[in-house]
């Protein structure tokens, strides 16, 4: 069977503003780690100390998202997103902002060929 690979985020009960499509498992597994590291830099950006000596040692609320963004980023590579996606043909995480505004992180197998460019 032809399957591909859709990878996306969007704010909880709203659609994805941009869905890439990818021919295999490691490909999506890789658009989805970038799209974790875009988000963790974007993030870190709405910290008070961001940018400052202070910074390193920041624990407000946007610093720990980005930590938890960044734990969850680092285990994608390994088998269990890959195991998500074999069984239950979806993989992802939602996080919430200090705010309450949750965003998902998703892939989503499908079946046929590649999207259309």
């Amino acid at each position: 069977m032809i399957v591909h690979f859709h990878i996306a985020s969007n704010k909880v009960g709203q659609p994805p503003s941009d869905t890439q499509c990818a021919e295999d498992e490691d490909d999506a597994v890789l658009a989805l780690e970038t799209l974790l590291g875009d988000q963790m830099d974007e993030w870190a950006d709405r910290c008070p100390a961001y940018g400052t000596d202070d910074w390193q040692e920041c624990s407000c609320a946007w610093c720990e998202l980005v930590l938890n963004v960044e734990r969850y980023n680092d285990g994608v590579g390994d088998d269990a997103v890959g195991h998500n996606l074999r069984e239950h043909g979806t993989a992802g995480e939602v996080f919430y902002t200090p705010d309450g505004i949750g965003k998902a992180f998703w892939i989503k197998r499908e079946d046929g060929a590649r999207c259309a460019a």
